[in-house]
Protein backbone atom coordinates (compact mmCIF):
# COMPACT_ATOMS: atom_id res chain seq x y z
CA UNK A 1 0.00 0.00 0.00
CA UNK A 2 1.49 3.14 -1.42
CA UNK A 3 2.37 5.66 1.66
CA UNK A 4 -0.35 8.47 -0.19
CA UNK A 5 -3.03 6.17 0.35
CA UNK A 6 -1.72 5.39 3.91
CA UNK A 7 -1.88 8.66 4.58
CA UNK A 8 -5.24 9.35 2.88
CA UNK A 9 -7.04 6.19 5.18
CA UNK A 10 -5.19 7.89 8.59
CA UNK A 11 -7.14 11.07 7.36
CA UNK A 12 -10.35 9.23 6.68
CA UNK A 13 -10.30 7.30 10.10
CA UNK A 14 -9.12 10.99 11.68
CA UNK A 15 -12.39 13.06 10.65
CA UNK A 16 -14.87 9.94 10.97
CA UNK A 17 -13.56 9.54 14.93
CA UNK A 18 -13.37 13.29 15.23
CA UNK A 19 -17.27 13.06 13.35
CA UNK A 20 -18.44 10.38 15.98
CA UNK A 21 -16.67 11.79 19.30
CA UNK A 22 -18.59 15.18 18.36
CA UNK A 23 -21.70 13.28 17.86
CA UNK A 24 -21.36 11.43 21.22
CA UNK A 25 -20.01 14.04 23.25
CA UNK A 26 -21.71 17.19 22.25
CA UNK A 27 -24.83 16.20 20.43
CA UNK A 28 -26.06 14.03 22.73
CA UNK A 29 -25.92 16.36 25.45
CA UNK A 30 -27.82 18.72 23.67
CA UNK A 31 -30.48 16.38 22.87
CA UNK A 32 -31.56 16.44 26.66
CA UNK A 33 -31.67 20.28 26.71
CA UNK A 34 -34.62 23.03 26.97
CA UNK A 35 -34.63 25.07 23.71
CA UNK A 36 -37.03 28.41 23.09
CA UNK A 37 -40.26 27.41 24.80
CA UNK A 38 -43.80 28.86 25.03
CA UNK A 39 -44.25 31.13 27.96
CA UNK A 40 -47.84 31.51 29.68
CA UNK A 41 -49.24 34.99 27.94
CA UNK A 42 -50.01 37.70 29.92
CA UNK A 43 -53.70 36.90 31.00
CA UNK A 44 -52.36 33.73 32.58
CA UNK A 45 -49.33 35.76 34.23
CA UNK A 46 -51.68 38.38 35.40
CA UNK A 47 -54.61 36.03 37.16
CA UNK A 48 -51.36 34.31 38.86
CA UNK A 49 -50.82 37.82 40.49
CA UNK A 50 -47.18 38.02 38.77
CA UNK A 51 -45.91 41.26 36.76
CA UNK A 52 -41.93 41.84 36.56
CA UNK A 53 -40.59 43.46 39.55
CA UNK A 54 -38.54 41.99 42.79
CA UNK A 55 -36.85 38.55 42.71
CA UNK A 56 -39.17 37.74 45.38
CA UNK A 57 -42.33 38.36 43.50
CA UNK A 58 -40.92 35.72 40.97
CA UNK A 59 -40.49 33.22 43.55
CA UNK A 60 -43.81 33.31 45.02
CA UNK A 61 -45.17 33.09 41.07
CA UNK A 62 -42.75 29.65 40.68
CA UNK A 63 -44.39 28.14 44.17
CA UNK A 64 -47.83 28.93 42.87
CA UNK A 65 -47.67 27.22 39.47
CA UNK A 66 -45.34 24.36 41.27
CA UNK A 67 -42.38 25.05 39.46
CA UNK A 68 -40.64 25.13 43.04
CA UNK A 69 -39.71 22.99 45.57
CA UNK A 70 -39.16 24.27 49.23
CA UNK A 71 -36.54 22.38 51.31
CA UNK A 72 -37.42 22.99 55.35
CA UNK A 73 -34.83 20.89 56.70
CA UNK A 74 -31.52 22.21 57.73
CA UNK A 75 -28.95 22.30 55.05
CA UNK A 76 -25.57 22.88 55.10
CA UNK A 77 -23.92 25.37 52.71
CA UNK A 78 -20.82 23.24 52.32
CA UNK A 79 -21.67 21.31 48.84
CA UNK A 80 -25.11 20.56 50.54
CA UNK A 81 -27.04 23.52 48.47
CA UNK A 82 -25.18 22.48 45.25
CA UNK A 83 -26.54 18.89 45.47
CA UNK A 84 -29.74 19.65 46.39
CA UNK A 85 -29.66 22.19 43.01
CA UNK A 86 -28.18 19.81 41.10
CA UNK A 87 -30.89 16.95 41.88
CA UNK A 88 -34.36 18.97 41.23
CA UNK A 89 -32.67 20.54 38.15
CA UNK A 90 -33.37 17.07 36.78
CA UNK A 91 -37.07 17.53 37.51
CA UNK A 92 -37.02 20.90 36.17
CA UNK A 93 -37.98 22.75 39.26
CA UNK A 94 -36.34 25.49 41.42
CA UNK A 95 -35.23 25.04 44.90
CA UNK A 96 -36.12 27.49 47.78
CA UNK A 97 -33.53 26.79 51.13
CA UNK A 98 -35.44 27.42 54.53
CA UNK A 99 -32.85 27.07 56.95
CA UNK A 100 -29.22 27.31 56.16
CA UNK A 101 -26.94 26.25 58.60
CA UNK A 102 -25.03 29.55 60.40
CA UNK A 103 -27.47 32.23 58.20
CA UNK A 104 -30.79 33.54 59.40
CA UNK A 105 -31.36 33.89 55.57
CA UNK A 106 -32.84 31.53 53.15
CA UNK A 107 -31.12 30.74 49.73
CA UNK A 108 -33.08 30.75 46.74
CA UNK A 109 -31.86 28.91 43.24
CA UNK A 110 -32.59 27.49 40.17
CA UNK A 111 -34.41 29.92 38.97
CA UNK A 112 -33.69 30.03 35.16
CA UNK A 113 -33.00 26.81 33.98
CA UNK A 114 -34.84 27.37 30.76
CA UNK A 115 -35.76 29.64 28.52
CA UNK A 116 -39.28 29.40 29.68
CA UNK A 117 -38.75 30.33 32.48
CA UNK A 118 -36.43 33.27 31.67
CA UNK A 119 -39.41 34.85 29.27
CA UNK A 120 -41.92 33.99 32.34
CA UNK A 121 -39.52 36.52 34.68
CA UNK A 122 -39.88 39.07 31.48
CA UNK A 123 -43.67 38.73 31.56
CA UNK A 124 -42.91 37.61 27.80
CA UNK A 125 -45.71 35.17 25.92
CA UNK A 126 -45.53 32.85 23.16
CA UNK A 127 -42.22 31.43 22.00
CA UNK A 128 -39.30 32.58 23.77
CA UNK A 129 -35.47 31.71 23.15
CA UNK A 130 -32.50 33.58 22.19
CA UNK A 131 -33.80 35.37 19.33
CA UNK A 132 -36.41 36.62 21.27
CA UNK A 133 -34.32 37.59 24.32
CA UNK A 134 -32.24 39.55 21.43
CA UNK A 135 -34.92 41.47 19.70
CA UNK A 136 -36.23 42.76 22.97
CA UNK A 137 -32.65 44.25 23.59
CA UNK A 138 -32.41 45.86 20.35
CA UNK A 139 -36.05 47.45 21.09
CA UNK A 140 -34.19 48.63 24.84
CA UNK A 141 -31.45 49.78 23.36
CA UNK A 142 -33.07 52.42 20.81
CA UNK A 143 -35.42 53.38 23.64
CA UNK A 144 -33.76 53.40 26.75
CA UNK A 145 -35.44 54.62 30.11
CA UNK A 146 -33.18 55.75 32.57
CA UNK A 147 -33.40 54.61 36.26
CA UNK A 148 -35.35 56.56 38.92
CA UNK A 149 -33.49 58.03 42.41
CA UNK A 150 -35.50 56.83 45.41
CA UNK A 151 -34.87 58.56 48.67
CA UNK A 152 -36.06 55.02 50.19
CA UNK A 153 -35.33 51.76 49.79
CA UNK A 154 -36.16 47.96 51.01
CA UNK A 155 -32.19 47.04 50.51
CA UNK A 156 -31.54 50.14 53.39
CA UNK A 157 -33.58 48.03 55.96
CA UNK A 158 -30.77 46.82 57.64
CA UNK A 159 -26.93 48.46 56.87
CA UNK A 160 -23.40 47.56 57.94
CA UNK A 161 -20.91 49.85 57.63
CA UNK A 162 -16.85 50.13 58.12
CA UNK A 163 -15.50 47.74 60.85
CA UNK A 164 -18.88 46.45 61.68
CA UNK A 165 -19.05 44.28 58.05
CA UNK A 166 -19.11 40.81 58.33
CA UNK A 167 -19.81 39.11 55.05
CA UNK A 168 -19.87 35.72 57.14
CA UNK A 169 -23.49 36.53 57.95
CA UNK A 170 -24.49 35.64 54.40
CA UNK A 171 -25.15 31.96 53.49
CA UNK A 172 -23.04 31.94 50.76
CA UNK A 173 -22.54 28.31 49.46
CA UNK A 174 -19.60 26.22 48.24
CA UNK A 175 -21.45 24.41 45.49
CA UNK A 176 -19.07 21.73 44.10
CA UNK A 177 -16.87 19.13 45.78
CA UNK A 178 -13.97 20.73 44.44
CA UNK A 179 -14.05 24.57 44.77
CA UNK A 180 -11.69 26.34 46.78
CA UNK A 181 -14.69 27.63 49.15
CA UNK A 182 -17.50 29.58 49.27
CA UNK A 183 -18.77 31.59 45.72
CA UNK A 184 -21.32 33.97 45.02
CA UNK A 185 -22.78 33.19 41.74
CA UNK A 186 -25.28 35.35 41.10
CA UNK A 187 -24.10 38.72 42.10
CA UNK A 188 -24.37 41.80 39.98
CA UNK A 189 -21.10 43.64 39.79
CA UNK A 190 -22.01 47.47 39.81
CA UNK A 191 -19.33 49.90 38.82
CA UNK A 192 -18.78 52.99 36.25
CA UNK A 193 -17.20 52.96 33.29
CA UNK A 194 -14.69 55.99 34.01
CA UNK A 195 -14.41 56.76 30.59
CA UNK A 196 -18.19 57.52 29.44
CA UNK A 197 -19.47 57.77 32.65
CA UNK A 198 -21.98 54.67 31.93
CA UNK A 199 -23.31 52.22 34.66
CA UNK A 200 -21.72 48.83 33.82
CA UNK A 201 -23.43 45.71 35.46
CA UNK A 202 -22.60 42.05 34.96
CA UNK A 203 -22.53 38.91 36.46
CA UNK A 204 -19.27 37.66 37.33
CA UNK A 205 -18.12 34.74 39.99
CA UNK A 206 -16.80 36.20 43.29
CA UNK A 207 -15.10 34.05 46.11
CA UNK A 208 -15.38 35.31 49.25
CA UNK A 209 -11.95 34.77 50.86
CA UNK A 210 -12.42 36.69 54.28
CA UNK A 211 -15.42 38.46 56.22
CA UNK A 212 -15.00 41.72 54.39
CA UNK A 213 -12.72 40.61 51.25
CA UNK A 214 -14.13 39.11 47.97
CA UNK A 215 -12.52 38.30 44.66
CA UNK A 216 -14.03 39.52 41.73
CA UNK A 217 -13.21 37.68 38.43
CA UNK A 218 -13.85 39.77 35.11
CA UNK A 219 -12.70 37.12 31.95
CA UNK A 220 -11.00 38.58 29.45
CA UNK A 221 -13.04 40.60 26.59
CA UNK A 222 -15.57 41.29 29.03
CA UNK A 223 -16.40 45.26 29.69
CA UNK A 224 -15.32 44.66 33.55
CA UNK A 225 -11.33 43.41 32.20
CA UNK A 226 -11.51 46.88 30.32
CA UNK A 227 -12.50 49.05 33.04
CA UNK A 228 -10.37 47.52 35.61
CA UNK A 229 -7.64 48.29 33.46
CA UNK A 230 -9.00 51.91 32.49
CA UNK A 231 -8.60 52.62 36.69
CA UNK A 232 -5.44 50.16 36.87
CA UNK A 233 -3.49 53.15 34.16
CA UNK A 234 -5.23 56.00 36.12
CA UNK A 235 -3.43 54.53 39.12
CA UNK A 236 -6.73 54.82 41.21
CA UNK A 237 -9.33 52.53 43.55
CA UNK A 238 -12.67 51.85 41.95
CA UNK A 239 -15.51 51.93 43.60
CA UNK A 240 -17.83 48.60 43.22
CA UNK A 241 -20.87 47.34 44.16
CA UNK A 242 -22.33 43.81 44.29
CA UNK A 243 -26.08 43.53 43.99
CA UNK A 244 -27.83 39.69 44.78
CA UNK A 245 -31.54 39.34 44.13
CA UNK A 246 -32.47 41.39 41.96
CA UNK A 247 -35.44 42.35 39.43
CA UNK A 248 -35.10 39.44 36.82
CA UNK A 249 -34.76 42.29 33.79
CA UNK A 250 -32.13 43.48 35.65
CA UNK A 251 -30.20 40.28 36.05
CA UNK A 252 -31.07 39.55 32.14
CA UNK A 253 -29.48 42.68 31.54
CA UNK A 254 -26.53 42.27 33.33
CA UNK A 255 -26.09 38.55 31.69
CA UNK A 256 -26.25 40.01 28.15
CA UNK A 257 -23.18 41.54 26.27
CA UNK A 258 -24.62 45.24 25.65
CA UNK A 259 -22.34 47.44 24.25
CA UNK A 260 -20.11 49.04 26.90
CA UNK A 261 -21.22 52.49 25.77
CA UNK A 262 -24.41 51.97 27.19
CA UNK A 263 -25.65 52.54 30.21
CA UNK A 264 -27.20 49.43 31.24
CA UNK A 265 -29.53 50.67 33.99
CA UNK A 266 -31.50 52.43 31.07
CA UNK A 267 -31.63 49.34 29.18
CA UNK A 268 -33.07 47.42 31.74
CA UNK A 269 -35.39 49.81 32.75
CA UNK A 270 -36.56 49.33 28.61
CA UNK A 271 -36.39 45.58 29.33
CA UNK A 272 -38.77 45.69 32.34
CA UNK A 273 -41.04 48.32 31.06
CA UNK A 274 -40.52 51.01 33.49
CA UNK A 275 -37.56 52.76 35.16
CA UNK A 276 -35.83 50.60 37.70
CA UNK A 277 -35.81 51.94 41.23
CA UNK A 278 -32.37 53.32 42.29
CA UNK A 279 -31.09 54.54 45.87
CA UNK A 280 -27.40 56.35 46.27
CA UNK A 281 -24.84 54.12 47.86
CA UNK A 282 -23.65 54.32 51.78
CA UNK A 283 -20.08 54.33 51.16
CA UNK A 284 -19.72 54.46 47.08
CA UNK A 285 -20.20 57.16 44.70
CA UNK A 286 -22.81 54.69 42.79
CA UNK A 287 -26.47 54.43 42.50
CA UNK A 288 -27.42 50.78 43.58
CA UNK A 289 -30.88 48.83 42.93
CA UNK A 290 -33.39 49.86 45.67
CA UNK A 291 -35.45 46.78 44.92
CA UNK A 292 -32.15 44.13 45.69
CA UNK A 293 -32.17 41.86 48.47
CA UNK A 294 -28.47 42.44 49.44
CA UNK A 295 -25.97 44.81 48.24
CA UNK A 296 -22.27 44.83 49.35
CA UNK A 297 -20.49 47.77 48.82
CA UNK A 298 -16.59 48.22 48.30
CA UNK A 299 -13.27 49.80 47.00
CA UNK A 300 -11.43 47.62 44.55
CA UNK A 301 -7.61 48.18 43.89
CA UNK A 302 -7.17 46.74 40.42
CA UNK A 303 -3.40 46.82 40.48
CA UNK A 304 -3.43 44.21 42.82
CA UNK A 305 -4.41 40.80 41.93
CA UNK A 306 -4.77 37.31 43.73
CA UNK A 307 -5.72 33.66 42.04
CA UNK A 308 -9.22 32.84 42.92
CA UNK A 309 -9.93 29.37 42.27
CA UNK A 310 -10.44 26.40 41.51
CA UNK A 311 -13.85 27.00 40.95
CA UNK A 312 -16.65 24.87 38.87
CA UNK A 313 -17.11 26.69 35.59
CA UNK A 314 -18.83 25.74 32.12
CA UNK A 315 -18.21 22.61 31.23
CA UNK A 316 -17.93 21.12 33.91
CA UNK A 317 -14.73 21.48 34.68
CA UNK A 318 -12.69 23.77 37.52
CA UNK A 319 -11.07 27.19 36.90
CA UNK A 320 -8.82 29.77 38.23
CA UNK A 321 -7.47 32.89 37.64
CA UNK A 322 -5.79 36.49 38.63
CA UNK A 323 -8.40 38.56 40.05
CA UNK A 324 -8.48 41.83 41.96
CA UNK A 325 -10.02 41.94 45.31
CA UNK A 326 -12.90 43.86 46.70
CA UNK A 327 -12.52 45.16 50.37
CA UNK A 328 -16.18 45.78 51.54
CA UNK A 329 -17.08 48.45 53.24
CA UNK A 330 -20.67 48.37 53.84
CA UNK A 331 -23.71 45.42 53.63
CA UNK A 332 -27.08 46.61 53.48
CA UNK A 333 -30.16 43.93 53.59
CA UNK A 334 -33.38 43.70 53.61
CA UNK A 335 -35.00 42.58 56.46
CA UNK A 336 -36.40 39.57 55.21
CA UNK A 337 -33.86 39.24 52.84
CA UNK A 338 -33.30 35.61 50.20
CA UNK A 339 -29.86 35.07 48.97
CA UNK A 340 -30.02 34.42 45.41
CA UNK A 341 -27.47 31.11 43.52
CA UNK A 342 -26.82 30.08 40.47
CA UNK A 343 -25.60 26.44 40.54
CA UNK A 344 -22.41 27.56 38.39
CA UNK A 345 -20.81 24.20 36.55
CA UNK A 346 -22.33 22.34 33.40
CA UNK A 347 -26.03 22.86 35.38
CA UNK A 348 -28.89 24.01 33.17
CA UNK A 349 -29.35 27.44 34.75
CA UNK A 350 -25.46 27.96 33.99
CA UNK A 351 -25.54 27.24 30.67
CA UNK A 352 -29.08 28.94 29.83
CA UNK A 353 -28.45 32.18 31.67
CA UNK A 354 -25.42 32.35 29.90
CA UNK A 355 -27.27 31.97 26.21
CA UNK A 356 -28.43 35.63 26.78
CA UNK A 357 -25.21 36.71 26.49
CA UNK A 358 -24.50 34.12 23.54
CA UNK A 359 -27.66 35.95 21.57
CA UNK A 360 -25.33 38.85 20.72
CA UNK A 361 -22.36 36.96 19.73
CA UNK A 362 -24.61 34.83 17.40
CA UNK A 363 -25.99 37.36 15.78
CA UNK A 364 -22.55 38.81 15.39
CA UNK A 365 -21.72 35.47 13.83
CA UNK A 366 -24.99 35.56 11.71
CA UNK A 367 -24.52 39.09 10.44
CA UNK A 368 -21.33 38.14 9.11
CA UNK A 369 -22.24 35.16 7.32
CA UNK A 370 -25.28 36.60 5.55
CA UNK A 371 -22.79 39.16 4.63
CA UNK A 372 -20.76 37.39 2.83
CA UNK A 373 -23.55 34.36 1.72
CA UNK A 374 -26.77 34.86 0.30
CA UNK A 375 -28.13 31.41 1.81
CA UNK A 376 -27.46 31.77 5.23
CA UNK A 377 -30.68 31.87 7.03
CA UNK A 378 -30.34 31.96 10.51
CA UNK A 379 -27.31 30.75 13.16
CA UNK A 380 -27.54 29.63 17.10
CA UNK A 381 -25.12 29.75 19.12
CA UNK A 382 -25.24 26.98 21.49
CA UNK A 383 -23.38 27.26 25.66
CA UNK A 384 -24.86 23.82 26.64
CA UNK A 385 -22.49 20.23 25.30
CA UNK A 386 -18.69 21.42 26.68
CA UNK A 387 -16.99 24.56 27.60
CA UNK A 388 -17.10 25.26 23.73
CA UNK A 389 -19.51 26.67 22.21
CA UNK A 390 -21.94 25.04 19.12
CA UNK A 391 -22.98 27.08 16.20
CA UNK A 392 -25.92 25.75 14.49
CA UNK A 393 -25.85 27.14 11.02
CA UNK A 394 -29.63 27.42 8.86
CA UNK A 395 -29.35 27.29 4.73
CA UNK A 396 -32.05 28.16 2.41
CA UNK A 397 -30.28 26.17 -0.46
CA UNK A 398 -26.85 25.82 -1.07
CA UNK A 399 -25.07 27.77 -4.13
CA UNK A 400 -22.09 25.28 -4.63
CA UNK A 401 -21.15 21.93 -3.79
CA UNK A 402 -18.79 23.44 -1.47
CA UNK A 403 -20.35 26.35 -0.03
CA UNK A 404 -21.12 24.74 3.21
CA UNK A 405 -17.20 24.14 3.98
CA UNK A 406 -17.02 27.63 3.28
CA UNK A 407 -19.63 29.00 5.54
CA UNK A 408 -18.04 26.68 8.07
CA UNK A 409 -14.69 28.16 7.76
CA UNK A 410 -15.78 31.56 7.61
CA UNK A 411 -17.98 30.94 10.76
CA UNK A 412 -14.68 30.21 12.85
CA UNK A 413 -12.44 32.58 11.46
CA UNK A 414 -15.23 35.46 11.84
CA UNK A 415 -13.15 38.77 12.96
CA UNK A 416 -15.71 40.84 13.08
CA UNK A 417 -15.96 43.20 16.89
CA UNK A 418 -19.80 44.42 17.20
CA UNK A 419 -20.08 43.29 20.59
CA UNK A 420 -16.45 43.56 21.98
CA UNK A 421 -16.56 39.69 20.96
CA UNK A 422 -13.64 37.45 21.69
CA UNK A 423 -11.96 35.66 18.36
CA UNK A 424 -14.82 33.20 17.50
CA UNK A 425 -11.91 30.56 17.53
CA UNK A 426 -11.12 31.14 21.07
CA UNK A 427 -14.72 29.66 21.96
CA UNK A 428 -16.26 27.67 19.06
CA UNK A 429 -15.54 24.22 19.18
CA UNK A 430 -18.14 22.95 16.85
CA UNK A 431 -20.30 24.33 13.75
CA UNK A 432 -23.24 22.62 12.56
CA UNK A 433 -24.69 23.74 8.24
CA UNK A 434 -28.23 22.31 8.23
CA UNK A 435 -31.51 23.39 5.96
CA UNK A 436 -34.17 25.37 7.08
CA UNK A 437 -36.50 22.43 7.89
CA UNK A 438 -34.43 21.87 10.65
CA UNK A 439 -35.39 24.15 13.65
CA UNK A 440 -31.78 24.96 14.84
CA UNK A 441 -33.45 26.22 18.32
CA UNK A 442 -34.08 22.04 19.06
CA UNK A 443 -30.94 20.30 19.34
CA UNK A 444 -33.49 16.76 18.50
CA UNK A 445 -33.73 18.32 15.36
CA UNK A 446 -29.82 18.81 14.70
CA UNK A 447 -29.46 15.23 15.91
CA UNK A 448 -31.94 14.36 13.36
CA UNK A 449 -29.92 16.31 10.87
CA UNK A 450 -26.67 14.92 11.65
CA UNK A 451 -27.73 11.21 11.92
CA UNK A 452 -29.28 11.55 8.61
CA UNK A 453 -27.59 13.98 6.45
CA UNK A 454 -24.33 14.23 7.44
CA UNK A 455 -21.84 14.22 3.98
CA UNK A 456 -19.15 16.00 5.15
CA UNK A 457 -16.82 16.60 8.00
CA UNK A 458 -14.06 19.42 7.92
CA UNK A 459 -11.37 19.18 10.30
CA UNK A 460 -10.40 22.92 10.80
CA UNK A 461 -6.90 23.01 12.82
CA UNK A 462 -5.52 21.61 15.87
CA UNK A 463 -4.89 24.10 19.12
CA UNK A 464 -1.52 22.91 19.40
CA UNK A 465 -0.87 24.39 23.02
CA UNK A 466 -3.25 22.66 24.88
CA UNK A 467 -3.06 19.78 22.56
CA UNK A 468 -6.30 18.51 22.65
CA UNK A 469 -8.81 20.72 21.53
CA UNK A 470 -10.08 20.39 17.49
CA UNK A 471 -12.34 21.91 15.77
CA UNK A 472 -14.81 20.14 13.56
CA UNK A 473 -17.42 21.62 11.26
CA UNK A 474 -20.06 19.00 10.38
CA UNK A 475 -22.28 19.73 7.19
CA UNK A 476 -25.39 18.35 7.57
CA UNK A 477 -27.34 19.23 4.79
CA UNK A 478 -29.03 18.53 1.65
CA UNK A 479 -26.51 18.01 -1.30
CA UNK A 480 -26.12 20.11 -3.91
CA UNK A 481 -28.20 19.86 -6.52
CA UNK A 482 -30.13 17.20 -4.55
CA UNK A 483 -33.89 16.25 -5.34
CA UNK A 484 -35.69 17.85 -1.89
CA UNK A 485 -38.26 15.04 -1.91
CA UNK A 486 -35.30 12.11 -1.14
CA UNK A 487 -34.54 13.92 1.91
CA UNK A 488 -38.35 15.00 3.06
CA UNK A 489 -39.13 14.50 6.73
CA UNK A 490 -41.88 12.48 7.82
CA UNK A 491 -44.60 14.43 9.69
CA UNK A 492 -47.85 14.42 11.19
CA UNK A 493 -51.00 16.39 11.46
CA UNK A 494 -50.38 18.84 13.71
CA UNK A 495 -53.06 18.54 16.99
CA UNK A 496 -53.98 20.54 19.48
CA UNK A 497 -53.87 19.08 23.54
Amino acid sequence: MSEKTNEERRDFLKTAGLTGAALMAGLYALGDVNHAEAAPDNRDLASAGYSPGELQDFVKMLERSGELVTVSRQVNAKHEIGGYLWRYEQAGKAVLFKDVRGSSMPVVGGLYQNWGRIGLSLNAHGRFGQTQMYERFLAAMSKPIAPKEVDRAPVKQVVQKGDRVDLSVLPVPTLFLGDAGPYITAGIGICKNPQNGAYNIGVYRMQLVGINKILVWAFPGSDLNAIYKAYEKMGAEMDFAVAIGVDPALFATAVSKVPSDVDEYTVAGSVKGEAIKVVRGETVDLMIPAGAEIVIEGKIDPRVRTVDGPFADHGGIYKGGPSPALRATALLHRKDAMFHVVLAGDSLEHCTASEILACFWGRNILDHLQSRFKNVKDVHLSWHGGTKKWAMISLSGKGSTGEARDIIGEAFNCTTNRYSMLPVSSFLRTAVVVDDDVDIYDPRDVVWAVGTRLNHTVVLDEDKPKGYELRIGLDASRPFGADPEKYKRTRTMSVTL
